[in-house]
């Protein structure tokens, strides 16, 4: 889709426009609508119109201005810590507030040829349903690497009623295939333990990228939550912590830690990371394993991207959405290791994750003793805990070092190699 941008000249969009017959659609961008009477000269009609949020700086949301559409953005996906978000987020919910909204928010339009269908065909056909452009909300992903698109199909109650989640690289295509392996596997044994999981719909395609179609799971991100309210952080924690509890214990198998599991686990991801967190990184890792190995110990059901972004709470509910990187069979404590990290990151603006981190897990650190309180409940012997505890942190770092962005996670890792004494007793 052909880009207009505020700069743009009338008399070279006319002419840009009408050479390029093949392309089926045009986007406005925010202050470039005056320009909308050429892009109809040249052939194309508005198909929807899209606020960009939070911000046009920061726009991860395109949002069509359906009331209820916009109502589900600025209520349950966008954080509103600020005073300009409290005002949105009031507002939406009113009498004539949209409406106000949308004349308040940066915004842009789509145009499409008449001739070329409607503004996002596919999806009418692989839903098998008709709905508006404007109840759309489209995503992009927080990870600059990734070209992974979420988007989600609000109904008039404002609540989800579909996401189809499709990237433009083959990773982002595997990744969609494994979310639909994972919730096939895992899915009705996490609702059995109590949370909404998303339901595989239909797996289709765009060219040669496949499109998993779900079906919406109900709330407000936790993240935003958090972000507005930081005191809700241990109210997240320790209502995750009981799901998990019943999702671990439905889902233990018993087994004997062997060399294979400690490579996949531990070794494999220490090797990789091993070069940016320093010399005594795979030391530490051998000792440890070797004090695990022939051990018996239960395997678990995991997320493994158990962050607050990806748990919706409405309610008494709670919400679990983006299923990629799910595991049947993991060491017990990593999904709760890492959203409690992630839930205090957000509580605190002024926090950095490796922090955080260190305050949960270093002797020294202020959180120690509510650690020891949430991981009670999972009874682990000394090595196996702390190979549990290592292969949590080595695996997001290994993920960080595997999409060339190193960032808090290697730095994490750099603290275990650092101090490895000091986390010996987790």
């Amino acid at each position: 889709m052909l880009l207009v941008t505020p700069q743009a000249d009338n008399d070279a969009i006319v002419t840009d426009l009408a050479a390029l017959r093949s392309n089926a659609g045009v986007y406005l961008m925010p202050g470039s609508l005056s320009h909308l009477d050429a892009v109809r000269a040249a052939g194309f009609e508005p198909a929807g119109r899209f606020l960009h949020l939070p911000s046009l700086e920061s726009d991860r949301y395109l949002v069509g201005v359906a009331d209820s559409t916009m109502r589900f953005a600025i209520t349950s996906l966008v954080h509103r810590s600020g005073p300009r978000g409290r005002a949105a987020a009031a507002a939406v919910s009113i009498p004539g507030g949209p409406s106000l909204l949308r004349r308040a928010l940066p915004s842009g339009v789509a145009a499409i040829r008449p001739a070329g269908g409607q503004l996002l065909a596919w999806l009418h056909d692989l839903a098998d349903e008709a709905f508006s452009p404007e109840q759309v909300i489209l995503a992009r992903s927080w990870r600059p690497a990734s070209k992974t698109t979420v988007i989600t199909v609000v109904d008039e109650s404002a609540r989800p009623a579909l996401v189809a989640k499709h990237g433009s690289r083959s990773p982002t295509a595997v990744a969609a295939l494994g979310e639909t392996a994972s919730l096939d596997a895992l899915g009705d044994g996490a609702r059995a333990a109590g949370a909404a999981v998303p339901r595989v719909l239909r797996v289709g395609s765009i060219g040669d990228e496949p499109v998993v179609l779900l079906t919406g799971v109900a709330g407000r991100t936790a993240s935003s939550l958090i972000v507005e309210r930081p005191t809700r952080n241990a109210d997240v924690l320790e209502r995750v912590a009981h799901w998990l509890e019943r999702w671990n214990r439905a889902t233990a198998t018993t087994v004997v830690i062997d060399q294979e599991l400690l490579e996949r686990e531990v070794l494999e991801p220490a090797a990789l990371v091993a070069g940016a967190a320093g010399g005594t990184l795979i030391a530490f890792a051998q000792s440890v394993c070797a004090e695990a190995h022939g051990s018996t110990t239960s395997l678990v059901a995991a997320h493994h991207d158990l962050t607050a972004d990806n748990l919706l709470l409405d309610g008494d509910a709670l919400g679990i959405v983006d299923w990629e990187t799910a595991r049947p069979a993991s060491l017990p404590l990593a999904d709760l290791m890492y959203l409690a990290v992630d839930v205090d990151t957000l509580a605190d603006p002024d926090a950095a994750r490796p922090g955080v981190f260190r305050d949960w897990f270093h002797p020294s650190g202020t959180r120690g003793e509510r650690w020891r309180t949430l991981s009670t409940q999972v009874p682990l012997s000394p090595p196996i805990r702390r190979l549990a505890f290592l292969s949590c942190w080595l695996q997001h770092a290994a993920d960080e070092t595997v999409r060339d962005e190193p960032g808090a996670f290697v730095e994490i890792v750099r603290q275990i190699a650092a101090e490895p004494e000091a986390f010996n007793g987790i």
